[in-house]
């Protein structure tokens, strides 16, 4: 019974994956893996299916708050007219949020055309299982949490 629902779901994922790959881009790559390690709230290490190595990914279309004061944390304490520390907080529970949602857990990853961003990590989207459907994770990320959602307020 376990075996048909691992095939099952193996191969939900796969066909999703697929269909979604070829109504968006024709050269993207699809893989599945497990994730290994939650880095912040957009960034994951996921050891690949395939190759059995591990990739830095930072999931595409999200953006969420920083866990450390940086110059970036600054810049979106400024643009969400937010304090800093509140910034930091939320980063934090964005961490905490895609840690439930996607450690040690099978993911499905569908990879950018442009294949790493300037810190070398891996481009993708992350297709994940809830309950009986798939999900794409920009499409269900907490708003809350996402710093993308902010509009610098002079614009």
């Amino acid at each position: 019974m376990y075996n048909k629902k691992f095939i099952f779901l193996s191969l939900s994922i796969i066909i999703l994956l697929l269909l979604y790959s070829l109504a968006y881009s024709k050269s993207s790559r699809i893989e599945t893996g497990i994730v290994t390690n939650v880095i912040d709230g957009d960034t994951i290490d996921v050891k690949l299916t395939d190759t059995n190595t591990i990739e830095r990914v930072r999931i595409l279309y999200i953006d969420t708050f920083e866990i450390k004061r940086t110059n970036k944390a600054k810049a979106q304490a400024y643009d969400c007219n937010l304090p800093l520390e509140e910034v930091i907080s939320r980063g934090e529970k964005a961490k905490e949020y895609t840690t439930n949602l996607l450690l040690g857990k099978k993911i499905g990853l569908i990879f950018s055309d442009n294949k790493s961003d300037k810190y070398n990590r891996t481009l993708a989207r992350v297709v994940y299982r809830d309950g009986n459907k798939l999900e794409i994770l920009d499409e269900t990320y907490d708003k809350s949490l996402r710093a993308d959602v902010c509009v610098h307020v002079n614009q």
